[in-house]
């Protein structure tokens, strides 16, 4: 019985995703966060940011989550060369951006991405990782954690953007350290501070597969963003849109982008020490 049952489980889980997965992705990971915290460290940023540190003190910028770039991208280049507002200086994407990892589809999504003319920034996700997909991430994405710099420290506008790489469903000790010396440092420095990340702190619904699952790491780091002033958490994984405010901390899941029928992005806009938060939905 037990056997049927666990049988019954992998069966639904296959079935759910409804696209190419590394099935042993589910239950093994090909590296850890602190392995590619540390690689991250020695890797070259993709693209130099040093004009967004000359940005005014208002502009605004979209993020996305969950593209699953496969074979079919024509709805993500919609979304890209169309959809987004023009005037946007930067897209962040929460992860997933591709199916399974491999690098013709990092190659793909980088192109496209690079297409729009803006920044754009990504957080590496669980399918992004799956089938050894980290060696294909830091060939053409690069770095999985790291930090944006908007305008300057005490300026007008300015936005610190901390990129979490929780792949796994957890930051590791390095990635943590790292954090918290960047938030110990630079807190009240920033008029804004905000942190993206794939994996969900909380989820809707049980079914939900690799969300964060030590709840002392994540209450750690939902402690820590409320000392250090963190004003905005943006997560994606789930595919369903859900947005709380815990202890002045408002936390957002994204909508998939590759939901057709039931898709959002949100829309920030920055105007001095104000930031405004729009969830603005997609027609294909």
């Amino acid at each position: 019985m037990r056997k049927i049952v666990i049988v019954l489980i992998l069966l639904i889980i296959l079935v759910s995703c409804n696209l190419n997965v590394d099935f042993l992705g589910y239950f093994y990971s090909y590296s850890t966060p602190n392995q590619r915290f540390t690689e991250s460290q020695s890797l070259e940023d993709r693209v130099s940011t040093e004009s967004l540190t000359s940005t005014g003190d208002s502009y605004s910028f979209s993020i996305i989550s969950d593209v699953h770039v496969n074979e079919d991208t024509e709805y993500f280049e919609k979304l890209i060369d169309e959809i987004l507002p023009a005037d946007d200086i930067i897209i962040f994407d929460c992860g997933d951006s591709v199916q399974s990892g491999t690098f013709e589809q990092f190659s793909k999504y980088k192109e496209i991405m690079d297409g729009s003319g803006k920044f754009w920034f990504q957080s590496i996700g669980n399918h992004d990782l799956y089938y050894s997909g980290w060696k294909n991430y830091k060939k053409t994405i690069g770095k999985s954690s790291y930090k944006i710099e908007i305008g300057t420290e005490g300026s007008s506008g300015s936005l610190l953007a901390i990129i979490l790489d929780s792949g796994n469903a957890a930051i590791g000790n390095l990635q943590k350290n790292w954090l918290e010396e960047i938030l110990v440092s630079e807190s009240g420095l920033w008029n804004h501070i905000i942190v993206l990340t794939h994996s969900n702190f909380f989820s809707n619904r049980a079914t939900t597969v690799v969300q964060y699952g030590d709840p002392d790491e994540v209450y750690y780091l939902m402690s820590l963003f409320e000392e250090y002033g963190v004003s905005y958490v943006f997560m994606g994984h789930e595919h369903q849109w859900s947005q709380r405010i815990i202890n002045n901390v408002t936390y957002v899941t994204l909508d998939p982008v590759i939901d057709r029928n039931n898709s959002s992005y949100e829309h920030v806009t920055i105007n001095g020490d104000e930031l405004s938060l729009e969830r603005v939905y997609i027609d294909y």
